[in-house]
């Protein structure tokens, strides 16, 4: 979400599309020494309703974004920041208006439906496969591993590399 050099993954994406973009996290990542920290545990317990946020200030005393209880169900925050032509007040304003649950509907729809994607795509392709086999090793032991030569057939690996294309 924050770089060290404030050019994150949605300044970038909307550097390139020349579009508005918005920069969400579910976990804090530390740079300009913000740290997860007891002081910061206490100020995320402070946020009692949905819609209130404190801000994220750097050891360079550059607010990098806020801190926001998108909705009353849930006491873990998200981490906003401005993408790109945004504010970072109407950022976290249209966060906490997009989100029923603490992820905003936008990105809990477009996970939801590539997980639908992925598992109509793959899972037909994965059941017909037979399952790797385990083989002892050559020690005494009982615990069974991977043997790179007859675990799986040409079919499987078949299988399993078009996963990655």
């Amino acid at each position: 979400m924050f770089l060290s050099l404030g050019f994150g993954v949605a300044c970038h994406l909307g550097v390139i599309t020349d579009m508005v973009t918005i920069g969400v996290a579910k976990k804090l990542l530390h740079v300009d020494g913000i740290e997860k920290d007891a002081s910061h545990a206490e100020m995320i317990k402070q946020l009692t309703k949905g819609g209130e946020s404190f801000p994220l200030s750097g050891s360079s005393g550059k607010i990098l974004g806020k801190v926001l209880r998108v909705c009353d169900e849930s006491s873990n925050p998200v981490y906003v920041s401005v993408g790109h032509k945004i504010s970072l007040e109407t950022a976290v304003d249209l966060v906490h208006r997009c989100s029923k649950h603490r992820i905003p509907e936008p990105i809990r729809q477009a996970d939801i439906r590539s997980r639908e994607f992925l598992r109509e795509k793959y899972e037909p392709k994965l059941r017909k496969q037979p399952r790797v086999k385990l083989k002892k090793t050559k020690d005494t032991s009982d615990t069974p591993s991977l043997d790179g030569r007859n675990c799986i057939d040409d079919d499987e690996l078949d299988c399993v590399i078009s996963l990655f294309e």
